[in-house]
């Protein structure tokens, strides 16, 4: 697959400024969840930043400025990776990753908020809740961070493990925080995440018309956003919550629709989960 890198890098030769470039236009993509994009960006970041590393490496006179940099943009690279293949539900990759990661955390700094976050919400995915618990805690406590504000990103998967935990409560204030956060930056497709996920929380209490509400303000930022795995998502929760109703044209609906951009993005394991919740269709016996 080609990434549609903007034209402006052609004119940059550098592999340092290149490695920058690269890492913030990946961000870009995982951020409007076109994460094969975005994956791309990150593994050529990494390319680039290891690479103007062994050449720094080797001259006599020392760049520390631009050594810190290149190994803060090899890092974050792989964290971002990490992150799209939870998108992509490619779990137990992401966990490898984060734990490789993590046992190289004296040399990561900045950047142990992130991994953190990570492997919170992976042990509250594979059901390791006192691993879970410990780290979701120690960020929850420090969730005013400057490294956990931002766009919001970070805290929608820190209050995705409490609503595994589960703790619905501290997972709804997680994700409305994260709303806010979004509504302060121009991106929207974090805020759709957010209100998806907690149409769902509403779901599970039953509070059905709150649910739909959410669900159809997600989906309509998704709509003009063109988020394709963001929006299979919120179409994969919306036919839940539809199913829940008994509404099985509209939920089957959305459950084909799920398929169809999970699909279109390669994204096998999302598509084995929608498949999965959706009814089998009862075949036509002929006459």
């Amino acid at each position: 697959m080609s990434v549609n890198f903007p034209s402006t890098l052609n004119s940059v030769t550098s592999d340092y400024y290149l490695s920058g470039l690269y890492s913030i236009l990946g961000i870009y993509y995982r951020i409007l969840s076109d994460i094969n994009q975005a994956i791309e960006c990150h593994q050529i970041s990494e390319i680039k930043a290891t690479k103007s590393l062994q050449i720094i490496a080797k001259n006599s006179e020392p760049e520390n400025a631009k050594q810190a940099n290149l190994e803060f943009w090899k890092v974050n690279a792989a964290i971002n990776i990490g992150f799209c293949q939870i998108e992509m539900r490619e779990l137990e990759s992401a966990m490898e990753i984060f734990v490789k990661l993590k046992n190289s955390r004296d040399e990561i700094g900045i950047n142990s908020y992130s991994i953190n976050v990570g492997l919170a919400f992976l042990n509250s995915c594979i059901g390791a809740k006192k691993e879970a618990e410990e780290l979701a805690e120690k960020l929850y406590a420090d969730r005013e961070n400057s490294q956990l504000v931002g766009t919001g990103y970070k805290l929608v998967f820190l209050a995705a493990t409490y609503q595994n935990l589960p703790e619905t409560d501290k997972a709804l204030s997680l994700y409305r925080q994260a709303i806010a956060q979004a509504d302060q930056n121009p991106y929207s497709t974090i805020k759709a995440k957010a209100l998806s996920v907690i149409a769902a929380l509403y779901r599970e209490r039953g509070e059905f018309d709150q649910a739909l509400q959410h669900h159809a303000e997600a989906i309509e930022i998704l709509d003009r956003a063109s988020a394709k795995l963001d929006r299979a998502e919120a179409c994969y929760q919306l036919a839940l919550t539809e199913q829940k109703l008994g509404n099985i044209e509209k939920s089957q609906e959305n459950f084909e629709r799920a398929i169809q951009l999970f699909s279109e993005m390669d994204a096998s394991k999302q598509v084995e989960k929608v498949q999965l919740a959706a009814p089998k269709k009862t075949e036509e016996i002929p006459n």
